[in-house]
């Protein structure tokens, strides 16, 4: 017997309250749901209990950026964007919270659990950058690189 729709729903979403003592109901996210940020920013920022990771200024407007994608994506209500004008001002209207609106204690807790229960935390972070670094494709800028040199030349065969 197949499973029932308010079952698969029961597992796409979730009801969180936040430290503030206001709930949010949030879903399940996919990569797709980063795809307008360009390459997949897996964040490797660290948990609050790992302490402190050293990172340039670019990475870190880039996990912000990341992590404010996550949160609007993830919450479904009340409804959030994360829009920012051509100035970079967050782009507000008065039915949608703008991410930067959140209080940080909130926010802080609504993005850890979003990506954590993606699995989009420092562990995934680290096995995309071995594949990225994969001494296989050594100097090939192309994605896949050599990876995908060989795969094309086997398929050929």
């Amino acid at each position: 017997m197949s499973s029932t729709v308010a079952e698969f729903r029961r597992y796409l979403y979730r009801t969180i309250a936040l430290p503030s003592g206001l709930t949010v109901d949030i879903r399940h996210l996919q990569g797709w749901d980063f795809l307008g940020l360009g390459d997949l920013p897996i964040p490797t920022a660290t948990t609050p209990d790992q302490g402190v990771l050293a990172i340039t200024q670019e990475q870190a407007i880039q996990l912000q950026r990341y992590t404010d994608r996550a949160v609007a994506r993830g919450v479904v209500a009340p409804k959030m964007t994360d829009a920012r004008d051509d100035g970079g001002e967050p782009v507000c209207s008065p039915d949608v919270l703008h991410v930067s609106e959140l209080l940080p204690d909130d926010y802080q807790m609504l993005s850890l659990a979003i990506l954590q229960w993606a699995g989009l935390l420092p562990e995934a972070a680290k096995a995309v950058e071995s594949f990225r670094t994969d001494a296989v494709r050594p100097d090939d800028s192309r994605p896949g690189g050599e990876v995908q040199r060989f795969a094309l030349a086997d398929s050929a065969q």
